[in-house]
């Protein structure tokens, strides 16, 4: 469960601390190509808040420690490859908190994927990056003893 706990943290931690300034970046760089295309009607606007990053956080959390303590230990590759194939029940989870706390009423789709897509994409490489058991080289063999080299 420990390992567990420190999978979910960094993930958690990572997409927390990364995801307003990706879509940040990613929002001023969509405006200058704007711009620079000179559109005669151009309005955009993109919106997260630091709220709706928690509660995306906090869901993507119970989610993995809920699915983590659900599997087995004993397959512990399969854990992994399990959750990212279930990693999009999070972001249903939130676009149906977002639906019932109002705040995507009169929000054009273009808006959404640059406010919300970076979040889920930074989820995901996340999930996919950080592993989830570690592996000890020192206490991998049988024995107990230090790892020799070859000979």
């Amino acid at each position: 469960m420990k390992e567990a706990i420190l999978y979910t943290l960094k993930i958690c931690i990572t997409t927390f601390a990364v995801t307003v300034p990706v879509t940040m970046a990613i929002g001023i760089g969509y405006i200058s190509l704007m711009m620079a295309l000179n559109p005669s009607n151009f309005n955009f606007s993109f919106n997260l808040g630091f709220i709706d990053v928690a509660v995306f956080t906090a869901i993507t959390a119970l989610f993995i420690l809920f699915k983590l303590n659900k599997t087995a230990s004993n397959k512990k590759q399969n854990d992994k490859n399990n959750l990212l194939r279930q990693a999009f029940v999070p972001i249903f989870i939130f676009i149906l908190y977002l639906l019932i706390a109002g705040k995507l009423q009169g929000v054009p789709i273009d808006n959404f994927l640059f406010s919300y897509s970076p979040m889920f994409v930074i989820m995901f490489f996340c999930m996919k990056l950080f592993p989830l058991y570690t592996e000890n080289l020192f206490l991998s063999n049988e024995n107990n003893e230090l790892p020799t080299s070859a000979q």
